[in-house]
């Protein structure tokens, strides 16, 4: 038995990396894990079509902005709000069924999922802020370790890289 539809909701932190101009960033270089705070949020539904494969779509809404610490010069980073609100098609596969996790405990279980996804990318503040948003398009990739509380409810983490393909603005 397994359930079939499933309802995700996600809170967490997003890590843009590049492409940011000088003299802008969002990480606090004095701190060796930035832990900033909660700036990503995410409601999806995943379908599966058996125990071992399915789909999802998730909708997604980030917020990226400077870190109000110094960088290794000593210099804070210029000012910069920008949003980004997602939608994505994945597929997904039960790592933890395919590789026989029952076998050894029925709490723990792994999901891996990749697909697509269309993003608008709204600069809010800093050097992008009075230009219109843009329609931005690419792929994720992530995986999602889970920790069963109930037959119904699942607590999870979930590590995605999600990369912009067609991107012309920098996250600042």
């Amino acid at each position: 038995e397994y359930n079939r539809w499933s309802v995700e909701l996600n809170v967490g932190q997003n890590k843009p990396e590049k492409p940011f101009a000088p003299g802008y960033f969002t990480a606090d270089f004095g701190e060796y894990f930035n832990f900033s705070g909660a700036n990503h949020y995410d409601l999806g539904v995943r379908y599966m079509f058996n125990p071992n494969f399915g789909a999802k779509i998730d909708f997604a809404f980030d917020s990226m902005d400077n870190q109000n610490s110094a960088n290794q010069a000593g210099t804070p980073s210029l000012l910069f709000e920008t949003r980004q609100y997602r939608v994505g098609f994945q597929g997904v596969v039960n790592l933890s069924r395919i590789m026989k996790f029952e076998t050894f405990t029925s709490r723990f279980g792994i999901l891996a999922h990749s697909g697509i996804q269309v993003s608008q990318l709204a600069p809010q503040k800093g050097i992008s802020g009075d230009k219109p948003s843009e329609l931005n398009g690419g792929y994720m990739i992530g995986v999602t370790p889970q920790f069963r509380i109930s037959n119904k409810v699942v607590l999870t983490g979930d590590f995605t890289y999600l990369s912009n393909v067609r991107q012309h603005y920098n996250w600042d």
